[in-house]
C-alpha cells in the first residue's frame, strides 16, 4: 500500500462514524462533491487546523491531499517539496511558470545529489 493510499484511508476513517460505515465508504470513489463533503466532515472534527484556511487563494484547499501534508508525511526536503507544490498547482494558478519552477528545483536536486 502506498503513502497516498494510507492518506486516503486516514481521510475516510476520520470521516466515518462507525467501522461498518468506513468499510462501506471504501467501496465508493472519493471525487467531486463527495470528496468536498468528506473534507468538510474532517474540518468539522478538527476546525483548529491551519490546513483549513489558505492565504492568497484556494488552489491548495481544493486538492484531496494538500501538498504540504503529502510532503511532511513523506519526509521530503525543501527542494523536493517545491517540486510537488508547483506540479500540483500549475493547472489552478500559474500554468507554465509553475512547471518551469518545478523543473528548476529538479535541476537543483540533480546537481546536489548526482554530480557528474
Amino acid at each position: 500500500m502506498s503513502k497516498m493510499d494510507d492518506i486516503e484511508l486516514a481521510i475516510r476513517l476520520n470521516s466515518a462514524s462507525s467501522e461498518a460505515e468506513f468499510h462501506e465508504d471504501l467501496k465508493k470513489p472519493m471525487i467531486g462533491d463527495r470528496l468536498k463533503e468528506r473534507q468538510q466532515a474532517i474540518r468539522n472534527r478538527h476546525p483548529e487546523s491551519a490546513l483549513d484556511s489558505q492565504v492568497g487563494g484556494d488552489h491548495y484547499m481544493e486538492m484531496p491531499i494538500q501538498p504540504v501534508t503529502f510532503c511532511e508525511r513523506n519526509g521530503l526536503s525543501a527542494c523536493e517539496s517545491a517540486v510537488v507544490k508547483y506540479v500540483c498547482r500549475h493547472r489552478r494558478k500559474n500554468g507554465r511558470q509553475d512547471l518551469e519552477k518545478a523543473i528548476h528545483y529538479l535541476q537543483i536536486l540533480i546537481e546536489e545529489n548526482y554530480p557528474e
